[in-house]
């Protein structure tokens, strides 16, 4: 069998495109059934340090500089069903390397077009999702803080979308004017409840209690590439959650 492997592996006559498409337009078959789909987008990284350390890049995978690991890095959107909670499939999943490491500095750096920069997978990886699902009415996208880019936000309102994107920069807002992170200073809109089950004999169930303000905000682009058409404020929705745990209970 694991010869068998090899010899499906090195035969030049397969594309693990076509593998990794056909199993993408499953998922999308299961979306169209679906009331509601979470996009989840993220990128791990698969550490190597072997012989095939030599054809994944000149970029260590970790900042010391005489590491002599390698990664190769995945970017995947898992297709999860909001209602059931339960996995879909496999939306989207591209693959990359960083082959050399960028020696640019401060503006320089900023201003490179987004194609050049490492972040513009998560924009190429929505567009492939509307590729195999035709339409993405029924889809959410969510996403961590390594997306909060303000292209990428930009690209997801040009095209109607709905995503969540956790913030990572206090940027300073148009209106209202203040910064992002002083959102947790308005006015409380909602309360939830989740309590969390942990393992073991003595289960402990946590309360956390979510408090959630919202505002209508206007956020102000930084100063980076002019070579992109894109407008200098967004328009978008600012949530703010702060988790308060009220009580540890030990269940009988």
């Amino acid at each position: 069998s694991i010869e068998g492997a090899y010899r499906f592996v090195e035969n030049q006559h397969i594309d693990h495109n076509e593998i990794s498409l056909a199993g993408f337009k499953a998922t999308a078959e299961e979306v169209k059934r679906r009331r509601l789909v979470l996009a989840i987008e993220d990128t791990t990284s698969l550490s190597y340090r072997h012989s095939i350390c030599s054809e994944l890049g000149n970029n260590p995978s970790s900042a010391s500089a005489t590491c002599k690991g390698r990664s190769l890095f995945l970017h995947s959107i898992l297709v999860v069903d909001a209602d059931a909670e339960t996995v879909v499939g496999l939306g989207h999943q591209q693959n990359y390397i960083r082959k050399e490491k960028l020696k640019l500095m401060g503006l320089e750096l900023a201003q490179r077009p987004k194609e050049e920069r490492e972040s513009y997978r998560w924009e190429e990886s929505s567009n492939k999702l509307d590729e195999h699902f035709g339409h993405t009415d029924n889809v959410i996208h969510v996403c961590d803080r390594e997306a909060d880019a303000y292209e990428y936000i930009d690209q997801h309102i040009d095209n109607n979308r709905r995503f969540i994107v956790r913030s990572a920069t206090d940027r300073k807002l148009a209106f209202p004017k203040c910064r992002l992170h002083e959102l947790s200073e308005k006015t409380v809109m909602a309360k939830h409840f989740v309590k969390i089950e942990q393992k073991g004999s003595g289960l402990v169930i946590k309360s956390e209690k979510q408090k959630e303000r919202g505002k209508k905000l206007t956020e102000k682009e930084k100063k980076r590439a002019t070579t992109t058409n894109r407008p200098e404020r967004l328009a978008e929705v600012g949530i703010s959650y702060h988790e308060v745990r009220l009580t540890n209970l030990k269940t009988g």
